[in-house]
């Protein structure tokens, strides 16, 4: 479960980012398609131990987490949720996740390998996101941070 921290903050990262960072490729841009690839870095991780068993890293162990999402070393917003372990080895988590960039925010969840990363699915929005689908692919790093890039679609 303490891989997942890196999972976590990565996501929380990437979201912030959207909604003042411009399109990476405008070639791809479209008025219903944006796409943000963003650094998250963690400010806050809480883990929670399922009662039994008592060691760290089992099924039902949860972990609760806000991170700062960047583009280019500037915080452009935040991101937090919580995931529950599903494997005891620590393989795979479950994971809801909101990123909030400005007055406007959206809801991601979905399967993460707190190791590697995983892509969580885009579920709507707020403010400027209502109506938004899409994906988050998450890459954990050496150094604790992820790479986010979301792929934004408005529906």
């Amino acid at each position: 479960m303490k891989s997942s921290k890196s999972l976590i903050l990565a996501a929380t990262g990437l979201v912030a980012l959207g909604a003042v960072a411009m399109p990476l490729n405008s070639a791809t841009a479209s008025p219903k398609r944006q796409r943000y690839v963003l650094t998250e870095n963690g400010t806050e991780f809480h883990f929670i131990d399922a009662t039994v068993p008592t060691e760290d890293g089992q099924a039902g162990d949860t972990i609760t987490f806000e991170s700062n999402l960047s583009k280019n070393g500037s915080k452009v917003g935040t991101l937090s949720g919580h995931c529950i372990q599903l494997r005891a080895a620590g393989t795979l988590d479950d994971c809801e996740v909101t990123v909030t960039i400005g007055k406007s925010s959206f809801r991601m969840a979905g399967p993460f390998d707190p190791v590697t990363g995983g892509t969580l699915t885009v579920l709507g929005g707020t403010g400027s996101w209502v109506g938004v689908g899409g994906t988050d692919q998450i890459v954990n790093q050496p150094d604790g941070s992820s790479i986010h890039t979301i792929d934004l679609v408005k529906l």
